[in-house]
């Protein structure tokens, strides 16, 4: 997603429609008594305008995509409210965000429906040629992908996989909002890498395209400890109607004595979709008494191309968990917009949306019901914040990095303002690739801020 200079998200809407509350005009309200330092509307009278982000109807429902905003290859973690200071469930979503710097943005959200960004995980992925557009060098397309946002015994990790940078990188800290990211390289590409810890508190990394692997951490979680390659591939499902290319995505959860792995695919002449897989063995084949895999495979969602992303668990007060999906779906030229769908389980696995229906726009109850004061304030949140330059964000720790700057290049006037990415027909609506610009490029030449190509 698009940003200014201070890291702040600005949503593709065009025209320019809202900017959400800044900070100090919420210290305004706190001032005057409209909002409490809780993060509520106390006022009766007080009544925001509603997200632009956001496609919370205001009447407890939402439709889907829930945001109008590129938030691909979603990542969701609950912090439950006994182990938080707000003492209430809190939700934090991670996606990927490639060249675009600062990276891997930290949403936050009390409903699953609005968010705001709360964090960045990092300032900059590298300080090179490529990631500076200097020497001739980019990273369009390249960078980091496919974030894995997990909760563990009180810290807060995320990793993630990067294109052009050396492989994977895990990124840890106890304050997800506000704390300083420790990083620390993998060493090797692992593809749309998910983190997963065991009940006892062993960690894996579960990744792979076409197949689905694993890697055991060592216990400081500094390093790959042990591989477990294929626990089950495409071919192991051969026949199946649900499973076809892609085949990737793997995110794990443990619920009710299974372990669930969901996973995109695309079945040629079909859209993509989601499969899960099941086992009472976390490693399948590797635990197994046979050597045999284990787990077993069923398409819970095929409608209208809303597939990758992560399960998401809800408290009910009568002590048990409900399970939705958090799934993207490819929205020209908006990108990857997510959508929160419920899920009917039965017989241990999960059919979602309307009997497995998600008409795009369609409308679902919300899933957590907030007091009306909390749905006001929540419902003028959104992934915009300010789209002023000189604007009053807060500084956060991932600013602070340290990095040797190399000697800027010199610069070739003649070439200042020449795009470096073309797209022909987009004015006009025109659907025509990204191509590079014809003009040849020097050293130090200022690079555009459009967005690379999808894959």
């Amino acid at each position: 997603m698009p940003r200014n200079r201070r890291g702040t998200a600005i949503t593709p809407l065009t025209p320019r429609q809202s900017r959400g509350i800044s900070l100090a005009t919420v210290a305004a309200l706190v001032c005057t008594g409209l909002v409490s330092t809780g993060g509520v509307a106390n006022a009766a009278g007080w009544s925001p305008k509603p997200s632009y982000t956001s496609t919370d109807k205001g009447d407890g429902t939402y439709s889907v995509p829930i945001l109008r905003s590129d938030v691909p290859d979603i990542s969701v973690e609950r912090v439950p409210a006994s182990e938080n200071k707000e003492h209430r469930d809190v939700y934090y979503m991670i996606s990927t965000t490639m060249h675009l710097s600062p990276g891997a943005p930290i949403m936050k959200s009390y409903d699953l429906v609005n968010w705001e960004i709360v964090n960045y995980v990092f300032d900059r992925a590298d300080i090179g040629d490529a990631f500076s557009l200097r020497n001739g060098q980019n990273s369009y397309g390249q960078g980091q992908w496919a974030s894995s946002l997990r909760y563990h015994d009180g810290k807060f990790y995320v990793v993630f996989n990067t294109n052009n940078l050396g492989g994977a990188y895990l990124y840890s800290t106890d304050d997800v909002e506000n704390g300083k990211w420790k990083r620390t390289p993998l060493g090797r590409a692992l593809h749309d890498p998910s983190l997963f810890f065991d009940d006892d508190g062993t960690p894996y990394i579960f990744y792979g395209s076409g197949g689905t692997s694993a890697v055991r951490l060592n216990s400081d979680m500094t390093a790959i400890a042990q591989d477990y390659p294929n626990i089950f591939t495409a071919a192991d499902y051969a026949g199946k109607p649900f499973i076809g290319g892609l085949f990737e995505g793997a995110q794990v959860f443990h619920i009710n004595g299974y372990y669930y792995v969901v996973v995109i695919t695309w079945p040629s002449g079909s859209g993509r979709q989601v499969a899960m897989f099941r086992s009472k063995d976390l490693l399948g084949r590797y635990t197994s008494a046979d050597g045999s895999n284990t787990y077993e495979a069923r398409g819970v969602l095929n409608s209208n191309g809303f597939a990758q992303g992560s399960l998401v668990p809800i408290s009910r007060e009568d002590g048990g968990t409900d399970w939705y999906g958090m799934f993207f779906r490819d929205n020209f030229p908006i990108g990857r917009t997510p959508a929160l769908i419920p899920a009917t389980w039965q017989d241990g696995w999960p059919t979602f949306g309307n009997n497995g229906v998600v008409p795009v726009e369609g409308t679902f109850a919300k899933p957590i019901k907030l007091s009306p004061e909390e749905e006001r304030f929540e419902q003028q949140k959104g992934l915009v914040a300010s789209d002023d330059f000189a604007n009053d964000a807060p500084h956060k720790a991932y600013m602070d990095e340290q990095w040797t700057i190399p000697d800027p290049p010199t610069y070739d006037d003649s070439l200042i303002g020449v795009e470096l990415l073309q797209n022909a027909g987009f004015e006009s609506d025109a659907v025509s690739p990204w191509a590079g610009s014809t003009a040849r490029r020097s050293a130090g030449t200022r690079p555009t801020r459009q967005r690379g190509p999808r894959r």
